[in-house]
């Protein structure tokens, strides 16, 4: 009986973990995405990129959290509180407003158990639609691995995203050079073959696609 007890506590303790990883991980890259500065589809096709499974934390993680007896409902747990924002089309954000919202689990506001506090709420009420980068039919239908391997995907997905960015400014301060001096089509070209990689945000996309498979 002991045995048993000291089991269950353990098995919540990992859930728990599992719980608080995907939480972190959704709430860090959606944050990277917010104050990058890329357009709404951009974000999105960020916030797809595949994770990368070959991380040995998350693969140690991998096999712990697959012997939970409710690991595959450890996601479904999750999402972010969004309130009614219908009535707030007048909101005024700044980049750390718009980056600072809070994952909660899925409980209706005032419901037992829940802490969905009145600040917390008020915060998230000044918060546009599109600030809250959450996609949950994405987050229900993803695997117990994929939730732990999600750790270690913030660090592909900004790369991904300084890379576009630095290559977006790099064109747009050619185009104002050439602008200013009136240079030729062919000096133009030039200037553009300097950037750090392509300037298509689906290679980029299918560059993160290619690394993840390959690793």
């Amino acid at each position: 009986m002991a045995a048993r007890a000291a089991l269950q506590v353990a098995s919540d303790v990992v859930d728990s973990a599992a719980r608080n990883m995907a939480s972190a991980i959704f709430t860090r890259r959606a944050s990277w995405l917010l104050l990058s500065g890329l357009s709404t589809e951009a974000q999105q096709l960020m916030q797809d990129l595949p994770f990368d499974g070959q991380a040995l934390f998350a693969e140690q993680t991998d096999t712990k959290v697959h012997g939970l007896k409710d690991s595959r409902t450890t996601l479904k747990t999750q999402e972010l509180y969004v309130p009614d924002l219908e009535q707030h089309q007048d909101w005024q954000s700044s980049l750390l407003a718009r980056a600072s919202y809070t994952a909660t689990q899925s409980r209706a506001p005032g419901q037992a158990g829940g802490f969905h506090s009145p600040a917390a709420q008020q915060d998230l009420a000044a918060l546009p639609p599109r600030a809250l980068v959450a996609r949950r039919h994405t987050m229900e239908s993803m695997e117990p691995a994929q939730i732990t391997v999600a750790v270690m995907s913030t660090v592909n997905t900004s790369h991904i995203i300084l890379q576009y960015v630095q290559n977006q400014n790099l064109q747009k301060q050619a185009r104002r050079r050439w602008q200013r001096n009136d240079e030729s089509d062919e000096d133009m070209d030039t200037d553009f073959s300097q950037s750090t990689g392509p300037g298509n945000l689906d290679t980029l996309v299918a560059i993160g696609q290619a690394h993840a498979v390959e690793c």
